[in-house]
């Protein structure tokens, strides 16, 4: 029985403190080639299907088709170049940019 127990007592451990360790972040997503009035929502929807990714802001940019993404996500789930790689496969240039504060 005790060489169950220790096995199951520390993956027990080991699942409780990934979930400690996972924390949320926030990224700034620089957008480019949104011409029309429908392409802020279709990039919004290609971020928010990379799992735990929430857009918190967006922002026209000074230039047209521009845009400002402010993002936050679990980092166990996620991270700034996934979302990246989610917006730029429908066609869009996407860049982290350092956060506004």
């Amino acid at each position: 029985m005790k060489k169950f127990l220790l096995p199951m007592v520390a993956g027990a451990f080991l699942a409780s403190a990934s979930a400690v360790l996972a924390a949320e972040q926030k990224v700034d997503v620089k957008v480019t080639g949104m011409d029309c009035p429908s392409c802020p929502l279709i990039v919004r929807n290609s971020m928010t299907k990379v799992p735990s990714v929430k857009v918190l802001k967006f922002q026209a940019g000074p230039a047209s088709g521009e845009g400002l993404f402010v993002v936050s996500f679990d980092d166990q789930h996620a991270d700034g170049a996934k979302i990246v790689q989610a917006v730029e496969a429908n066609g869009y240039p996407a860049k982290l940019v350092p956060a506004n504060k």
